[in-house]
């Protein structure tokens, strides 16, 4: 099992390390032995080494007692790895061998690789320490997303001069039972200040001198939180909304609230009114911490002081834990609340005693200080934020486009709703104009989320009651319980309401804080419907957590499927790990301002997208999720989430997902310097199983690539692009190892500007210049041009051995399995011509590899370029219209032995072309041709004549049409490695 102290991991890594030195002073320095054996396990070992470091359990420099000290060893034994590592790595290297920097092969995450186990380990052995291995590094990758760092971010003590908690410039959130340990014993009020969490105050709560007061009092003790309210009668359906005592309540946004978080809420108070002990969700999360009671301590609760609480949190993939206290946001200035508030609806009725449901603020001040670390919440998804607070699946559904299935969804809204699985929010997007010809209902403005606390059953069909859902406006109206009667609602909304109105004059009411709407009218009022779903669904659940780095596309997780029939639903949940807060400049998410489904919520600027690909047998079922409006395939999404739900085509299938992600130069440095943490959850009723399968490449080579000038020849749709830089690429066996391999898997990938698409080839062209692109029948290529609209031409299957497909923009790669031993041609281009731009072009490969510049053509060579047309009678055509001559004929004179080559291509529409070099007869006649271009073809790159040696003598030089009468410009480039002359006849 992975370890979770820092003794259990120092003692890993140490025998790691031990076992690397008895390898080198017991074995004979032999290559393979050095290269595959030693070299290899000092690398672990200092992998280990550095895993343990970074993973949250190391003790900091001024730690207690010899842990310091065992932390300076650590960081000893760390280097003295890689020390040792480097001088067998130049051992090989003099012997004319090469080591792998990892141990290259497909790792799958608890199978052993066929071939890869150590001689002296059987294979359950090696099971085993896979196992272990995977999980170690799961965990350290949950332990790495602990903490979550500010942009910008001003301590509160500078608004505050009184508050004793500053807000740091980073969040740690430490996995829930990593941090179990910290509260066996009762804390100190000085400690548990030290772990206190509290998020910076918002421009309005500033404007109102807002300042933190503790709010508990012992003469008002509060009463322990309920896990669940008293629910009310409605004809025998489960009450509608919480009720405290006699009165139905709804949680309001006070000063500085925000109304995806109250709409939650909201949402989170009816569910505990319908539900009953364990199904009650929030307020289980937070557990009050025990505080040491310390003679002369005026901070004590039974003295008056704070409360605290330990809060969990579902962040990055795991239950994660904060600490808050009693302290809440208050004024001098204003009665108005600075928090959110729970009010009686309808406002008429008296005012509970709301004393078990101050969680609510509570876990208010926690999530904000968790996602935005200030009230200055820019904003998220009701579904995301209530999939923090409870784990629930979140699922998005855009009610404006096409594929929405109205009846489908409102069957699964409603079975949910009557099993109690389901939390359903609602979002509105920028504009609320007229759609289907229906206006926009008046009670539901831009940008906004609302609440649903009940479902009424309907058959649909006008022969029994009405489908009707209750909505709650989350923004604040009436008395509250601070006795205020101030109104949230804006002058601008006001006036909106005003314009609506039959009687302009009439004076506008403020509307209704909840109100009932059909299920038709929900489809046609909002943009989306939130949901999140009770994962006990399903029976079975699969995580896998995973690193992203460098935007590699090759990674992907494996789910094995077995059900009893075709058709079982399988979801998969893609979470991107957050590492920084969203800012105030981010706008509202999940309202819809972006159809895709979600704007960006942590201020990243990243983008990722899910693949998910079902093999049975001679059957694929593919499954993209691109999720940006303008319909451009491989376009991703910037919400942290992506949830597909997939049907299998058979009771026993594979399932591949993979993630996908774009990282822009703007993103903050820790995410291009640590990658991008990820987790993928797998839920079924079905037998699966998940795993990640991550192909390790042994050596690799960077190149430095230029876009400029002649070499920027864009696209293959232009004829320049054979001037694109070019790259032999040589394959070459290990001779390291015992067996020889003679294919190697092989990844291309090139990274440049975030304005630039990009495109890579790999073609097998023997490490020579690629010249052109013939036309055929066998492979389809597509272009995505700028405007989205698509080009097709064909490439030779046999010449392409890996194509990256579509152009992206700022990166791209391409992954090939089985790449033979040899040399092999790379061509990496940009999709416009003359547009310049810098990349670094990154090759790896399973075997050893070279890499050096293929020259450009004709580089070193003496050149000379003509240009004509064919136009009346030299339109000739090919040699079987008989008037072959007639064609336009250039004299080419060699005075000495020479290599010649020779490039046309048309300047206009690309037609079908041929160039040919005959040996010069009496008069300028044809006689014996020499050389050609081959078959007529119009590749927009033109006609190329390979290099050709010829002797001293006079060539004529003929370019030609396949069909006669055909009029157009040429262009011809003749280059040869002597001097020469070229005429025209």
């Amino acid at each position: 099992m992975a370890y979770t102290t820092w003794t259990q991991g120092y003692k890993e890594a140490n025998t790691a390390t031990t076992a690397a030195l008895k390898l080198e002073s017991t074995l004979p320095h032999t290559l393979p032995n050095l290269a595959q054996r030693i070299f290899p396990s000092y690398l672990t070992a200092a992998t280990q080494w550095s895993n343990l470091l970074s993973s949250g359990l190391a003790p900091a420099a001024t730690a207690l007692g010899s842990t310091s000290g065992e932390r300076q060893e650590a960081v000893k034994r760390w280097r003295m790895c890689l020390e040792r590592a480097d001088l067998v790595k130049k051992k090989v290297a003099a012997m004319g061998g090469e080591v792998a920097t990892k141990p290259a092969g497909m790792r799958r995450a608890n199978v052993v690789d066929q071939g890869a186990q150590a001689v002296s380990e059987n294979r359950e052995t090696e099971v085993i320490r896979r196992k272990k291995e995977d999980e170690a590094e799961q965990i350290n990758i949950l332990r790495r997303s602990s903490i979550i760092r500010h942009q910008n971010q001003t301590p509160s003590s500078k608004i505050n001069a009184s508050s004793t908690t500053p807000t740091a410039k980073e969040l740690r959130l430490p996995l829930w039972h990593d941090a179990d340990g910290t509260f066996i014993a009762p804390l100190t009020t000085t400690q548990l200040d030290s772990l206190t969490v509290r998020p910076d105050f918002s421009p309005d709560q500033k404007a109102w001198e807002a300042k933190w007061e503790n709010v508990y009092s012992p003469s008002c003790p509060w009463i322990p939180f309920e896990p669940f309210l008293s629910s009310s009668s409605n004809g025998g359906n489960t009450g509608t909304v919480a009720r405290t005592g006699a009165a139905a309540v709804k949680i309001s946004q006070g000063i500085g609230a925000n109304c995806s978080v109250v709409a939650g809420l909201n949402v989170l108070v009816a569910h505990n009114a319908r539900q009953r002990g364990s199904r009650a969700l929030g307020v289980q999360n937070l557990v009050d911490v025990r505080v040491k009671v310390e003679r002369g301590d005026p901070g004590n609760v039974e003295a008056g002081g704070k409360r605290y609480w330990r809060v969990k949190v579902f962040v990055n993939g795991a239950w994660r834990s904060l600490v808050i206290d009693s302290c809440l946001p208050t004024s001098t200035k204003t009665d108005e609340p600075l928090h959110c508030v729970v009010t009686p609806d309808p406002p008429t009725q008296p005012i509970p005693s709301l004393s078990s449901l101050f969680w609510l603020p509570l876990l208010e001040k926690t999530y904000t200080s968790l996602l935005a670390s200030s009230y200055a919440f820019p904003g998220s998804t009701p579904s995301t934020d209530l999939f923090h607070l409870t784990g629930w699946i979140p699922e998005r559904i855009p009610l404006t486009r096409g594929s929405f299935q109205r009846e489908r969804t409102w069957q699964r809204v409603d079975r949910g709703w009557r099993d109690g699985t389901v939390l359903i929010t609602l979002g509105t997007g920028k504009e609320q104009q007229r759609r289907n010809g229906i206006v926009r209902d008046p009670r539901v403005v831009p940008l906004h989320a609302y609440a649903v606390v009940d479902v009424q059953h309907g058959d649909g069909q006008g022969g029994g009651e009405e489908r009707k859902v209750k909505v709650v406006n989350p923004w604040r109206r009436g008395q509250t319980r601070t006795g205020s009667n101030g109104r949230e609602w804006t002058r601008g909304m006001l006036q909106a309401l005003v314009e609506e109105a039959e009687d302009e004059d009439a004076e506008p009411e403020e509307p209704p804080d909840s109100w009932w709407m059909s299920w038709d009218e929900i489809c046609n009022t909002f943009d989306t419907l939130n949901l999140n779903w009770d994962p006990r669904i399903f029976e079975r659940c699969e995580t896998v957590h995973s690193l992203y780095t460098d935007a590699d596309d090759e990674d992907s997780v494996e789910i094995n499927v077995s059900a009893l029939s075709a058709g079982a639903d399988v979801w998969v949940l893609l979470q991107r790990h957050i590492t920084t807060f969203a800012t105030a400049s981010t706008t509202l998410a999940g309202l819809e301002s972006d159809r895709s489904g979600g704007d960006d919520e942590d201020g990243t600027g990243i983008s990722m997208a899910l693949q998910l690909v079902e093999s049975v047998g001679k059957v694929t079922s593919a499954r993209h999720v691109w999720t940006k409006p303008s319909g451009a395939a491989l376009e991703y999404t910037s919400s942290t989430w992506i949830l597909v739900q997939h049907k299998c085509l058979t009771e026993t299938a594979t399932l591949s997902v993979r993630p996908r992600f774009e990282v822009p130069s703007t993103a903050p440095p820790q995410t291009h310097a640590n990658g991008i943490a990820y987790t993928v959850t797998v839920y079924s009723d079905a037998n699966i199983v998940a795993h990640k399968n991550t192909m390790i490449y042994g050596y690799e080579r960077t190149v430095d690539v230029e876009f400029s000038g002649r070499t920027a020849g864009g696209n293959p749709s232009h004829p320049t692009f054979m001037y694109n830089p070019q790259y032999r690429v040589h394959i070459k066996p290990d001779m390291s190892e015992r067996a020889k391999r003679s294919t190697a898997n092989v990844k291309c990938q090139l990274i440049g500007d975030d304005q630039t698409s990009y495109n890579v080839k790999l073609v097998w062209n023997q490490g020579e210049r690629v010249t052109e692109y013939v036309q055929g029948p066998l492979t389809d290529f597509a272009l995505q041009l700028p405007d989205f609209s698509v080009i097709s031409f064909s490439l030779q299957t046999q010449d392409v051995v890996a194509d990256s497909g579509e152009y992206r923009y700022g990166q791209t790669s391409v992954s090939k399995a089985g790449v033979g031993v040899g040399s092999y041609t790379l061509v990496p281009s940009s999709f416009e011509a003359n547009r310049a731009s810098k990349a670094t072009l990154r090759i790896q490969s399973t075997l050893p590899l070279e890499v050096s510049s293929v020259p450009q053509e004709g580089a070193g060579m003496f050149s000379r370029t003509v240009k004509g047309q064919w136009s009346g009678s030299s339109a000739a055509g090919r040699p079987s219209l008989g008037s072959y001559e007639q064609n336009p004929r250039y004299e080419l004179l060699l005075p000495e032995p020479t290599t010649i080559l020779c490039l046309a291509a048309t300047t206009g529409t690309p037609i079908p072309i041929s160039i040919a070099i005959f040996k010069r007869g009496p008069s300028g006649s044809l006689k014996q041709q020499v050389a050609t271009s081959g078959p007529y073809a119009d590749p927009v790159s033109g006609v190329v004549i390979p290099q050709t040696h010829l002797e001293a003598g006079i060539y004529v030089l003929v370019p030609s049409t396949y069909a006669g009468g055909t009029e157009a410009s040429y262009v011809v480039s003749v280059y040869a490695t002597r001097k020469f002359e070229v005429s025209g006849m």
